[in-house]
């Protein structure tokens, strides 16, 4: 199937129908109370040049992007391949008064599990019934929220560039007024390993986040206008105790290139990003979302959306801050004309 501007999609799945079957994921939980998160179904989209000519692989499933390759290097899956694992992968959430225990350690630990609320308690499904019109959908709910993750693609891609959108919107259906709300999201990315990568910084250079002593969880970059900034921490963050240790130009995270030397760059939600950090070294390249910079308050039946933009760009050197600039312009004045569609096509 392809687009009238030539942008090339694989497949035209409906609602519950998987091009690709996968074998069921083991686990080596003990607790039986903790819903598995596994999926048996991946649906493949091409992004191709405007000849035709494909250029990016993409497989989305129920956590997010399952796999993610390049044609000029078939063989290099960008999605770290661990037991749990994906792109803008859904782990925690939290807010003043929770009762989850986020302190708990070890996967013996049925606490342990359980913390990853939306993850194995959110009950995902998936729309892929518009993917032929570059649009695939996710909604899933836990502890009296619901959420959406909308991915929007594009009518072609560029050569050496490709890019995709997703939005994703939380709504507060607790019935009452929820207060310092974050929810947490991870991009398993491969080609880190455990050799960190960077972020814009406040300067306007990329810094690697390990030369700022950052490598799991345990340092966190955030927006000037935060409301957390005065305390110097996020508060009820599960990891790192939330540790702030500086301030962001803008919300982008930039990868290692690969031999071929293509890169991922993540750009996020200027207005409800509320922080960035790296994990596992650098193999997680993590965000978290909130209300507002000044949105203390979720109240009941509110909602807020962000929108994260992932461009894979072939670039061997760092992006410079001329590059960056252009790409985060170019995000920022997509986003009317994306939610335009978006509406259109969640109808």
């Amino acid at each position: 199937m392809r687009y009238s501007n030539g942008f090339k999609l694989i497949g035209t799945c409906l609602w519950g129908l998987g091009l690709i079957l996968l074998a069921s994921i083991s686990c080596s939980r003990t607790s039986q109370t903790v819903p598995p998160d596994e999926f048996g179904s991946v649906y493949p989209v091409t992004l191709s040049l405007k000849d035709g000519s494909p250029l990016l692989k993409i497989a989305f499933s129920s956590r997010g992007i399952q796999k993610l390759t390049t044609v000029e290097e078939p063989g290099l899956d960008w999605i770290y391949q661990g037991a749990y694992s994906a792109w803008d992968y859904t782990e925690w959430h939290w807010w003043k008064g929770h009762p989850f225990d986020f302190q708990a350690r070890g996967h013996e630990n049925p606490a342990y599990w359980d913390s990853f609320r939306p993850r194995f308690q959110g009950n995902p499904r998936l729309d892929a019934g518009k993917i032929g019109e570059g649009y695939l959908g996710i909604d899933f709910g836990t502890d009296g929220f619901g959420f959406q993750q909308d991915y929007l693609l594009p009518g072609e891609a560029a050569p050496g560039r490709a890019y995709w959108d997703m939005f994703f919107t939380a709504v507060n259906a607790t019935g009452r007024q929820i207060e310092e709300y974050g929810h947490f999201f991870a991009s398993y990315t491969s080609i880190n390993g455990s050799r960190s990568f960077w972020f814009w910084d406040s300067g306007g250079e990329l810094a690697l986040w390990s030369d700022r002593g950052v490598g799991h969880l345990d340092g966190y970059v955030s927006s000037p206008e935060s409301y957390f900034r005065r305390d110097g921490r996020i508060p009820h963050c599960p990891r790192g105790n939330g540790r702030l240790m500086g301030t962001w130009r803008h919300p982008v995270l930039v990868s290692h290139a690969s031999p071929a030397g293509w890169r991922s760059v993540i750009l996020l939600d200027p207005e409800t990003t509320a922080a960035v950090t790296c994990g596992m070294e650098g193999t997680a390249m993590d965000f978290i979302f909130y209300p507002g910079h000044m949105e203390r308050v979720f109240p009941s039946e509110g909602r807020f959306r962000s929108h994260v933009r992932h461009l894979m760009v072939k670039n061997p050197a760092l992006p410079t801050r001329e590059q960056l600039d252009e790409w985060w312009m170019e995000f920022k004045q997509a986003r009317p004309g994306l939610e335009r569609r978006l509406i259109e096509l969640r109808e």
